[in-house]
Parts: structure tokens; sequence; C-alpha cells
């Protein structure tokens, strides 16, 4: 547990009217002059919102930047994971105690940020999860970053809660734009039309709106850094699946792999982002693969 009178409190959280008395703390935070990003979305999140995420977190992760977000289904699972995949370090703030991760009980994801950053939260241990605490954890999300990034977002959702509480806590905010016909794509392109969020499709347009210590590249050799390690099983599936979308049944047939088994590896390669899950039941391998 880490309280506000703390040095190594996060700074930009102090500033806020109404900052957390006290934080509780799974893993390591950031030392408190590293800069961070928050990137937030749908729970229903398209694969164009989830190259989004992967494109730029990978980014942050090259440059230092940790990245924060929720833990929720959709966008914020594809911050989490790209940022990890890519070896940055991310933060989930979550809306109830630290001691229950809800949107991730199997522990596909949580044990992992908890290596490579922390679960956060004002939530004491054991406390139980209401509506109200969404948009008290939202607040934190914002505030403890200099900016925030929105992927996707229909007109009415917890990451445009987060996006003016950004703007209220005077923070950038910045949106991708999206197809008209989107319903993922309402609440961003709303945001951009109102002048609420500055319109990113690359990015450099994000970072040149931030200060010096967010151009800064952590590692050059980030992208010549080697893959991930895939189990024999998973590079039997991924070599079954060749460069085409391929669907369940038939991905079932080549590899000859239980049904229960094919979907937990598919998930896992899923949330390594080297596979991508099209429409119909149809997977693909990603192009870096």
């Amino acid at each position: 547990m880490m309280t506000i009178l703390d040095p190594l409190y996060p700074p930009l959280l102090r500033e806020i009217y109404d900052p957390p008395i006290c934080l509780f703390i799974r893993g390591t935070l950031p030392p408190p002059e590293a800069p961070g990003l928050a990137v937030v979305g749908t729970r229903y999140a398209s694969q164009y919102g989830k190259k989004c995420a992967d494109l730029f977190c990978k980014a942050f992760a090259e440059r230092g930047i940790a990245v924060y977000s929720g833990l929720a289904y959709g966008i914020d699972t594809a911050a989490h994971s790209a940022t990890l995949q890519h070896g940055g370090q991310t933060i989930a703030v979550l809306a109830g105690g630290v001691d229950s991760a809800y949107t991730d009980p199997k522990g596909k994801l949580w044990p992992r940020i908890i290596e490579n950053g922390a679960l956060i939260s004002e939530e004491w241990i054991g406390s139980e999860l209401t509506p109200a605490k969404f948009p008290k954890r939202n607040r934190i999300i914002s505030a403890i970053t200099s900016g925030t990034l929105v992927i996707e977002s229909d007109i009415k959702g917890g990451s445009l809660i987060t996006a003016r509480s950004a703007l209220e806590q005077n923070r950038e905010v910045f949106a991708i734009p999206g197809p008209i016909f989107s319903r993922g794509s309402r609440g961003t392109n709303s945001l951009i039309a109102e002048g609420a969020a500055k319109a990113v499709t690359c990015v450099e347009e994000l970072i040149s709106e931030l200060g010096p210590e967010f151009s800064l590249t952590r590692r050059a050799a980030t992208s010549e850094s080697p893959g991930p390690a895939f189990s024999p099983k998973e590079s039997a599936l991924l070599n079954a699946m060749g460069d085409e979308p391929i669907h369940l049944d038939t991905l079932a047939q080549k590899s000859n792999i239980d049904y229960s088994e094919l979907l937990l590896l598919l998930f896992d390669l899923e949330m390594r982002s080297a596979i991508e899950q099209q429409p119909g039941q149809f997977f693909q391998r990603t192009a870096r693969r």
C-alpha cells in the first residue's frame, strides 16, 4: 500500500482535486518521472482496433513509455498484451481490489502484467465490485498519465468517461478516427468532431503534442529483438495456418488437436499478437510472424 504522502506516489495523480489517499499495488510502478500514456477503448474491439493498439503500443514500448489501461475486454486487453509483447511496461488500473482481476480469472494476462508493471487500485482488498467504482477507476487512468488515447468507442462507454475525465484534469486527449459505418468508431469520431480530442493516425502525430521526454527512444534494437518463443504445439499450429485465413474446423482437422485445447492455444496466440481472429471463426497469422 502506498499513501499520498509517499515520495514515490505518482505525481500527476497527486495534482487532481480528488486523488486517492492510498493505492494498493501488485507489482512495480514506473519511477515518478517516467512518461506514461493511457490507452482505452471499447470492449467490442474490431480487428482494426486491435491492430491500432498493437501499432501504437509497440511504439510506446520502444520509447520507454508506460501504458496504462483498465484490463477490460477488448481494447484494454489488447493494449496490455501488445505492450508486453513488445517488451514494454504496462499498468492495469482495477475498479475492484488488486486481489481479484475479474476480467482475467484464469490468469492469462495479469501475472505477466505484475512481472512487467503492476495492478493498482484505490479499493481495499476484498471489496465488493459495484458499477459506481468504474468511473472512479477511470479518473485514475486519465490522471496518472500525461495523455489518453481512445482507439475505439461507441457514443456511450467507459472510454469516453475516461476521455472526459482527462479533459477535466487538463490532460491531452487523442482519438484514432474510424470508419463512419462502424458503431465502434462513433464515439472517437464524435470526440474529434467536437474538438475534445486530437485526431491521430500515426504515433509521430501523438508524440509531437507531448513533451520531449516522450520522443526519446529507449532502445534502438527493439524492432530487431527476437520474437516470442512458441511451444511445439503452438509452432505446429502456426505452421498449419499458412498465410491465408483458415476456418476453425479446418484448423482442427489439419492440426489434429482437440477442440478444447485448440481454443486455449488460439486464445494464447491471439493475446501474444501472433494470430488474428477474423469474422466467422477464421484465424490468420499476423504479418510479422
